[in-house]
């Protein structure tokens, strides 16, 4: 389908999600950063430097955009021959596992951190930042697609039948159940997940300023 091929509607739209969260995450930061609170000041800049990045990523970094070639390096050491860094062999083997673990932390890193926010011995601003960066148990629905597509990419790998034979799962392989496009779907939500994300930390900031609820 057109919707899930290289610079269709869903990577074009992932584009503008992490793009978006990129500029909300960086005016937030500077917020915090004129009120004196450096630490969630910094954290939301380092969170604009990783969302642009993907948003770049996707979409090569302009190339198709822009017209440009492929150097050698990467035509050599890209998977699709492209510029970006995330089809680069090394990278592209690590990322199914990282994209299951991102997928499972903000689905359920909600849970210890709800009681972790509960011990009094945490500062006031340790509980703010905790109140601020945790995961939202409602926006869990945005991640949990991509950790259960790339859960079962994991499974197909070497390792990965070697468990699912062992429990007598001989089908879980790509194409009996789902096949490689499918990612582009969670993908997609997992961009709209964190542009949510980082909106609820707008949120949660403009609650503490007007209800003074933790020091900033």
């Amino acid at each position: 389908m057109n919707i899930i091929q290289e610079d269709s509607f869903l990577e074009t739209a992932q584009f503008f999600a992490y793009g978006g969260a990129a500029i909300v995450a960086f005016f937030a930061g500077l917020s915090c950063l004129k009120k004196g609170s450096l630490v969630n000041g910094f954290i939301l800049l380092i969170l604009t430097a990783l969302m642009m990045f993907i948003s770049l990523e996707e979409i090569s970094w302009g190339q198709r955009i822009f017209g440009l070639s492929t150097p050698d390096w990467f035509q050599q050491h890209n998977t699709q021959r492209e510029i970006n860094v995330h089809n680069l062999g090394p990278v592209q083997r690590g990322l199914h596992l990282l994209y299951a673990l991102v997928g499972f932390l903000f689905s359920f890193g909600w849970i210890p951190v709800k009681y972790a926010s509960s011990i009094r011995t945490l500062t006031a601003d340790v509980k703010t930042t905790i109140f601020l960066f945790s995961p939202k148990w409602y926006l869990m629905l945005y991640f949990l697609p991509t950790t259960f597509i790339y859960s079962y990419f994991l499974l197909t790998t070497n390792v990965g039948r070697k468990v699912t034979h062992l429990f007598g799962l001989k089908n879980v392989v790509i194409g009996n159940f789902v096949i490689w496009r499918d990612q582009e779907p969670a993908e997609f939500l997992l961009s709209l997940g964190f542009l949510l994300f980082v909106t609820a930390i707008v949120m949660r900031l403009r609650y503490i300023s007007e209800n003074g609820a933790t020091k900033q």
